[in-house]
């Protein structure tokens, strides 16, 4: 469980599926906390990826073009029991983070905090990959595991590991309207399309 307060708020992240999904600042000073894929046991192992994959063609491999035997080595690094996602070119994937939040905070308070999440800047300018909503929105009672809608934007398949930093989320503290609440469903779209 990672906590912190920001008054009034006391806001916490937390981790049901392990300590290796935590949310973390590259840099001290950092605005941003990085967020990490969550692959489980329903996602391909290395082995079954290499099978899936047509060696002859080229594929960003956690952020790296690869072709060939590099694509085999680069799948192989990160070891043969390694989950992994596809996303194909020009193609949108919603996946988990491992992470869920938590936010306390005065009743009536006028303001609340949300969570903004933005694509990492390095994935977005070199590999083409982004959030297909742009910037996500977490409202501050959303209960479940947050997840990313990841937008391939390049003309090749990327190829993401359990656990590869693909998102960055910002804190921030904005004004409640007081409005009627709509009836709600969960995840994206939750308040209507």
């Amino acid at each position: 469980m990672l906590e912190f307060y920001i008054d009034p708020y006391r806001i916490t992240f937390q981790l049901p599926y392990g300590e290796r999904y935590r949310p973390y600042q590259a840099h001290a000073g950092d605005a941003g906390l990085d967020l990490r894929l969550r692959l489980d046991d329903s996602y391909p192992t290395t082995t079954d990826m290499l099978l899936e994959l047509d060696q002859t063609r080229m594929a960003w491999v956690n952020g790296t073009l690869c072709q060939g035997v590099a694509l085999d080595q680069a799948l192989y690094q990160e070891g043969v029991d390694t989950r992994w996602v596809v996303i194909p070119p020009n193609q949108v994937r919603v996946l988990p983070t491992g992470v869920q939040w938590a936010v306390e905070r005065p009743e009536h308070h006028p303001r609340t905090p949300v969570l903004l999440l933005y694509p990492r800047s390095g994935l977005a300018s070199r590999c083409q990959l982004t959030l297909a909503n742009g910037v996500g929105v977490v409202d501050a009672h959303y209960p479940e595991e947050i997840k990313v809608a990841l937008w391939n934007a390049s003309a090749y398949a990327h190829v993401l590991s359990d656990s590869t930093r693909v998102a960055q989320a910002l804190v921030s503290d904005v004004f409640c309207f007081n409005l009627s609440p709509t009836p709600r469903r969960s995840g994206f779209g939750h308040s209507g399309v």
